[in-house]
């Protein structure tokens, strides 16, 4: 079951949604319908989650394609980031490493594995098989999954399916 104000996933003995507090059962105004997204149901209408918020989140699903537009998207922001601590003189060419991109190499882990969770909540999945990730060959098999293999039709409970396109 899922809450009509925000989508969130809710357990039938419960009265109230945790994400956003609405009670179950109660109407829903259409102004008021995905105010509170927790991606879990309307995760790709344009306000119902802020961009940011979608990136640390790992409840919901995503697509493909939004799996790949963060990962191309990550890979070029970190080389922008190389750039602009060699540039401010923020690299230390003794260890390898810049500030910069040291900083959102620690916050990419983070945003990775809640987007690899995402997606393998869309073809109907816990977020714990995400461990596989850290067996070698096996990893990369995995990622292959990840990116090939497509979602769940419809809902599944982890939410409704994710719009064609970019969404987080």
């Amino acid at each position: 079951m899922f809450c009509e104000r925000c989508g969130y996933r809710i357990k039938s003995e419960e009265d109230y949604c945790r994400w956003c507090g609405g009670a179950v059962g109660m109407p829903v105004l259409a102004a008021e319908r995905g105010r509170y997204s927790s991606f879990a149901g309307e995760a790709s209408l344009p306000g119902t989650r802020s961009f940011f918020e979608g990136l640390f989140t790992a409840s919901g699903r995503i697509n493909r394609r939004s799996l790949l537009f963060l990962t191309l998207g990550s890979f070029f922001v970190s080389i922008a980031l190389a750039f602009l601590d060699t540039a401010l003189g923020t690299y230390d060419a003794d260890t390898g490493l810049g500030f910069l991109s040291v900083t959102f190499a620690l916050a990419s882990i983070w945003i990775a594995f809640a987007a690899y969770i995402k997606r393998l909540h869309d073809f109907e999945m816990g977020g714990w098989w995400v461990l596989l990730l850290f067996i070698p060959i096996v990893n990369l098999l995995w990622f292959l999954v990840l990116f090939l293999k497509g979602g769940t039709p419809g809902s599944n409970s982890y939410g409704q399916q994710p719009a064609p396109g970019f969404a987080l």
